[in-house]
């Protein structure tokens, strides 16, 4: 899956306008852009991160180390044979 510029572009302006990150330009390259979490992004962030853990807890339980490793390496493994064809 390819992201366009544009994509990006209109994902960050939308953060922006819900106050989920701010933007400035870099006092050192003006070319280039800092972001930063608001307090409302940090909470969102924490959230999300909760999710996260949940649904991995859930994906691995019964599952042994070495079969997390072979499954993430297959998986891996197919995920680059699609974007190769």
């Amino acid at each position: 899956m390819e992201i366009t510029g544009p994509s990006v572009t209109s994902l960050i302006q939308n953060m922006v306008k819900k106050d989920i990150i701010i933007q400035w330009k870099d006092k050192n390259d003006g070319r280039n852009y800092r972001f930063e979490l608001t307090e409302k992004g940090m909470k969102l962030q924490a959230i999300i991160t909760n999710i996260f853990k949940t649904i991995n807890n859930i994906l691995h339980k019964d599952l042994s180390k070495d079969e997390i490793e072979t499954l993430r390496h297959l998986l891996t493994k197919v995920v680059k044979n699609i974007e190769d064809s």
